[in-house]
């Protein structure tokens, strides 16, 4: 289980730890970055999917990486249209 999820440079966050519970529950004014958050958690799950599909078939390494997912400077958001090309 999931039990932090730190994000940098990605849209309005520019380095941001958020303490997840069991439930999650995003609550906050309009423009608070609750989408932002749970965008950035669903890109984190796209490229573990990938590094994961990349692996088939291979031993799993003793102690896994993070995934750090970090935008270009200048660049502040990611579209679905980027996230469908990778």
């Amino acid at each position: 289980m999931l039990t932090k999820q730190t994000v940098r440079n990605f849209k309005r966050f520019d380095d941001v730890e958020i303490e997840l519970g069991n439930p999650v529950v995003f609550i906050g004014p309009n423009n608070s970055g609750k989408t932002s958050a749970l965008q950035a958690l669903a890109l984190w799950e796209v490229g573990l999917r990938n590094w994961l599909a990349k692996r088939r078939g291979r031993a799993a390494p003793e102690k896994r990486p993070g995934v750090t997912i970090s935008l270009p400077p200048g660049v502040r958001s990611i579209g679905r249209a980027d996230v469908d090309a990778a």
